[in-house]
């Protein structure tokens, strides 16, 4: 598969039996890529020349050439091909073929190839992948078909039968993958029947005039086509006379129709295809021909009526009525053909009627509210029958207001141009109805006529000492940091309710002044209008602290309080905040195996309060897992778990509403060290205890006192390690010795045995402070000490002796010291040593040599030397040397040769010395002579 390696191997033919391959064969590997590029491959030596070994990865698909050769010949099976493939089809990486899903026609099929690709941009050589194909356009979807041709290539085949934008979605099926082409639909072919015809209802108001109609071509679809595509319409036109019809086209793809007739009338304009003679749109179009227009200026003062008359006859005379709508100078104007007749314009006046006290109106709708305890007044224009206005007065009319606690008289004052003013004081806020009616003596019958008007008495201005607040008596409560709401009803000083339309914001926040006292900052203030039966002020107040609070409500002026004022308000504290929720161990961070970790999580809210206990959910991670912590029956807010293993543990504490974060200590991670409790001397470990010891080796055994739950490195414990050998006298105890790891508190016991045979070995284990025997561990183990043998390479010389030289037959020597492997000294003798000495000029044995053995492992050579010279003490055992041999020994030939000898070795010393003094001194002369010079510099 394309980004895998493939690994070649070339292996010998046939070598000589033991030769292998060197990497120095002219090895050659070429590999010929799908796209024409060749790579060389380097060949490498492989499990000591069984076989070489090249590499190679496939980054494309398709069939690589592998040539191998060898000192240029081609190797046996070189060459050959290796095919890669491609992995899984990847949609997105998967190339649409030209032009795409950009573009299709209404109603058509289209057709787009694309390409399968993998992730890595390979071709995907064989098909067999399932895609499901979707096109949205204008909200509604279709499903399409995705056909495999072969060779990793598909076709995507669609129809969009709306014209406009339309989104393709492609997916692969089995997977969540999906791909978004966009496209644009174009407009099919015209279609004569789906086109549709504008101007249809114009009607020609003079003979002579052009009149425009427009055809819209459509597609089957109903799709408009906005470009001229060569498809044309014809038009004939049928009615009382000849019509001129003309047809053009537009640059909006429209085509425009223009009809003419000189004969007034009705004709009907057909519009059939050019092409195929099919009938456009809905059929015949009905044009109206008119040859005289009669306009009235205002228009809307008159209504014009012509008189029936018969079609398809030429008119001498035509008569027209004119109905005026209202009292005003009407102006008559007849044209023919856009052109005034003799004698036009007309003038004609209509006056109004009878006054008609029903059709009175008001003449400012300003005037149509009034405010408690001010006077008002409206003005209102007399009418007659027809609503028409009067311009002149003299009626006897009465006014009265009617509301609903009683009717008050209001007075009428005659302007005498038809106008009449209405005066009258309310005191009470709310609607009424202002009724008018003509005056008229007892002794009529009738009803006189009367109209009413509706009204509105806004309140007056705020008053606060009339203002209470409501439900006040149970106070107001709310949390920390959240706004509390106050209701204030607001009232005039008349004790009207305020209308929430009345009400004035500001002048209502002027009014009152607000004053809170508690445990911490309260804010408060006014800040609306409630809407409802009355206006409501709201009071919104908000405090961090918890705690109780008094709120009070001041006249702004006065400095009065209202009725209800102090309004106690409650504080309580919100909800938990996890960022100032605090956690802490009771009693320390160290504990003691087996004893309880106790945690206190401190729950508070955003603003430090407080909060109300909330579940908590902790847990200990340590060497023992997971352990997690109960809350206390008496106390929720803290938590206890006992722990029996030692070591540390990470404390970790969530809310229970909030699992994702944890509760901070505010000091970084919090920690509880569990240590080991006090020592059980039953639970004590021993390891190391030998079976058989060598005399004379050191061995350590680890003893480590464990508490009752098993840990390690237990405190308050006496231990005692003893070795001595069976049956054998009290000088013959063996060595012991014990050191204690503070910091792990095991003890290490190192014993070593003197002397061969059998040994007892005690240790004994009690707690500190108890009695000897109370409660103590004792272990007996019994012991074989067996001889340690001589190692050779580790025994070693004294030295000689004497150190400054020997002399012609005085006695010289040295002491050998037998030890075993470990380098411990042999307890005993018995070994057998060899010392000879070469550097004689003379024949003849240069020296006598005896070597005595003292039994206790250590073993003296005494040597007379019959000739001086310089000498090699060879010291063998068994033909090897030890440790130091051979030896270099100076023989001289009395004592004054050595005492000359020792007097120029001591005189070079001291020689050496004072020249290496000299030079010192002379440092230290030049070092004082520079500090000296650098002073007189600095001092002036």
């Amino acid at each position: 598969a394309c980004g895998d390696s493939t690994a070649v191997r070339v292996h010998a033919g046939e070598l000589a039996e033991g030769r292998k391959l060197t990497g120095h064969e002219a090895l050659s590997m070429v590999v010929m890529m799908p796209s024409g590029w060749s790579q060389r491959v380097e060949m490498k030596l492989v499990e000591a020349g069984t076989y070489m070994k090249g590499s190679f990865e496939c980054a494309e698909a398709g069939v690589y050439e592998v040539a191998i050769t060898a000192a240029g010949k081609a190797v046996p099976g070189s060459p050959f091909s290796v095919r890669a493939s491609a992995q899984k089809v990847c949609l997105s990486h998967s190339q649409v073929r030209d032009p795409g899903f950009r573009e299709a026609v209404a109603g058509e099929r289209a057709e787009v190839v694309f390409e399968a690709w993998d992730a890595d941009g390979n071709v995907m050589c064989s098909g067999g992948a399932s895609f499901k194909l979707e096109v949205v356009s204008h909200g509604a979807k279709h499903l399409g078909e995705v056909q495999d041709i072969g060779g990793g290539t598909y076709r995507a085949i669609y129809v969009v039968e709306t014209a406009g934008e339309y989104e393709v979605w492609l997916e692969l099926e089995g997977t969540e993958e999906r791909c978004m082409y966009r496209g644009r639909c174009l407009p099919g072919k015209t279609e004569a029947g789906r086109c549709t015809v504008k101007g249809a209802s114009t009607k020609v108001k003079e003979a002579g005039q052009v009149c425009e109609l427009w055809v819209l071509r459509r597609d089957a679809y109903g799709n408009e086509v906005l470009a001229a595509d060569g498809w044309s319409v014809l038009a004939s036109a049928s009615g009382p006379g000849p019509m001129q019809t003309h047809v053009f086209e537009r640059d909006d793809g429209c085509l425009e129709v223009q009809c003419k007739a000189s004969i007034s009338g009705e004709y009907s304009v057909a519009l059939t295809c050019k092409a195929t003679g099919a009938v456009v749109g809905e059929g015949p179009v009905k044009l109206v021909v008119e040859d005289v227009s009669l306009l009235c200026t205002p228009s809307n003062a008159a209504e014009v009526t012509e008189a029936p008359r018969k079609p398809g006859v030429p008119v001498r005379r035509m008569q027209f009525s004119v109905t005026g709508s209202m009292a005003c100078s009407v102006m008559v104007e007849a044209r023919i053909r856009g052109v005034r007749m003799m004698g036009s314009p007309l003038t004609l006046l209509f006056s109004a009627g009878e006054l008609n006290v029903s059709m009175t109106r008001p003449l400012s709708q300003a005037t149509l509210s009034c405010t408690a305890g001010e006077p008002a007044s409206w003005l209102l224009q007399a009418c007659d029958a027809d609503g028409n206005a009067l311009s002149r007065g003299g009626a006897s009319l009465e006014a009265t207001v009617e509301q609903e606690k009683g009717c008050i008289s209001a007075a009428v004052r005659d302007h005498g141009d038809g106008t009449y003013e209405v005066q009258y004081l309310c005191e009470c806020a709310g609607p009424y109805a202002l009724r008018l009616r003509q005056k008229t003596t007892s002794a009529s019958p009738e009803e006189p006529a009367s109209c009413a008007f509706a009204g509105r008495c806004a309140p007056g201005p705020l008053c606060a000492a009339r203002c209470h607040v409501e439900h006040a008596g149970a106070g107001a409560s709310t949390v920390a940091g959240a706004v509390g709401r106050l209701t204030v009803a607001l009232q005039d000083r008349l004790g009207n309710t305020v209308a929430a339309q009345d009400a004035d914001v500001q002048g209502a926040r002027a009014v009152l002044r607000l004053t809170a006292s508690g445990p911490g900052v309260m804010e408060a203030q006014a800040v609306g209008i409630q809407a409802g039966e009355g206006a409501h002020m709201e009071v919104r107040y908000e405090a961090r602290v918890c705690g109780e609070y008094l709120l009070s409500l001041r006249d702004a002026a006065s400095g009065e309080e209202l009725p209800e004022s102090p309004v106690r308000v409650v504080i309580a504290p919100a909800a938990a905040a996890l960022n100032r929720c605090r956690m802490h161990l009771v009693g320390g961070t160290t504990v003691l195996a087996g004893e309880e970790v106790t945690l206190a999580v401190d729950v508070r809210d955003s603003y430090g309060n407080k909060a109300p206990t909330v579940a908590v959910l902790a847990s200990l991670h340590g060497p023992g897992g997971k352990v997690l912590l109960t809350p206390c029956s008496d106390n929720p807010a803290l938590l206890r778990a006992p722990l029996t293993l030692a070591g540390d543990y990470n404390v970790r504490a969530v809310l229970k509403e909030s699992p994702l974060e944890t509760v901070s200590s505010g000091t970084g991670a919090l920690r509880v060290h569990v240590a080991a409790g006090p020592a059980w001397p039953g639970g004590t470990l021993i390891h190391g205890v030998p079976e058989e010891l060598r005399a004379g080796t050191a061995h350590e055994l680890r003893i480590t006192p464990c508490d009752r739950q098993g840990n390690p490195g237990a405190s308050q414990a006496m231990v005692s390690v003893q070795m001595q050998k069976v049956g054998g006298r009290e000088e013959e105890v063996q060595h012991c010795q014990l050191v204690r790891d503070d910091a792990t508190g095991v003890y290490t016991a190192t014993v070593a045995a003197l002397v061969a045979g059998d040994a007892c070995l005690t240790v004994s284990v009690r707690r500190e402070g108890a009695e000897a025997g109370a409660g103590e561990h004792v272990v007996e183990t019994r012991l074989r000490i067996v001889e340690s043998e001589t190692c050779v390479a580790e025994c070693t010389t004294s030295g000689l002796w004497p150190a400054v030289g020997a002399i012609v037959r005085q006695p010289a020597g040295l002491v050998i010291t037998a030890r075993d492997e470990c380098g411990n000294q042999r307890p005993c003798g018995g070994d057998k040593f060899v010392v000879q000495l070469q550097g004689s000029t003379s024949g003849g044995m240069p020296a006598d040599i005896r070597v005595e053995d003292r039994g206790d492992g250590t073993y003296g050579v005494e040597m007379l030397v019959a000739e001086p010279g310089r000498y090699s003490v060879n010291i063998t055992s068994c033909g090897r040397h030890i440790r130091g041999s051979p030896l270099s020994m100076v023989v001289y030939q009395d004592i004054v040769a050595l005492a000359e000898q020792e007097m120029d070795r001591r005189l070079n010393s001291c020689m050496s010395n004072l020249r290496q003094g000299i030079a010192e001194t002379r440092q230290l002369h030049g070092s004082l002579m520079a500090e000296s010079q650098a002073l007189k510099n600095f001092i002036p």
